[in-house]
């Protein structure tokens, strides 16, 4: 193997990266709950556009849990029941939500 000078220096910088990320401060989200993952299917028809909620193609869309904070029981439950229905096509990407009173 032929050594560079470039290639030298990108070892020692790459060395000097790796010895000083035991420096760096840890992660406090460490134990925390992941992130909430949403489903958004692929819409089997197209989705009309029409302020009507009855189109057949929600049908396969599920609807999410109800939104929180991101910052969990730290702050008030919402005012508003809130979740969504999502949907892609190779086009767009629909969602629609609905809020009920809690």
């Amino acid at each position: 193997m032929i050594w560079t000078r470039r290639g030298i220096v990108l070892l020692i910088a790459w060395s000097v990266t790796i010895a000083s990320a035991g420096d760096i401060e840890p992660d406090k989200t460490v134990g925390a709950p992941p992130p909430k993952g949403y489903v958004c299917v692929r819409a089997r028809t197209p989705v009309v556009i029409d302020g009507k909620l009855d189109d057949r193609a929600w049908t396969d869309a599920p609807w999410t849990d109800d939104f929180v904070d991101i910052e969990g029981d730290a702050k008030p439950r919402p005012r508003f029941k809130t979740r969504a229905k999502m949907l892609w096509d190779d086009h767009f990407f629909y969602g629609r939500r609905r809020a009920l009173r809690a």
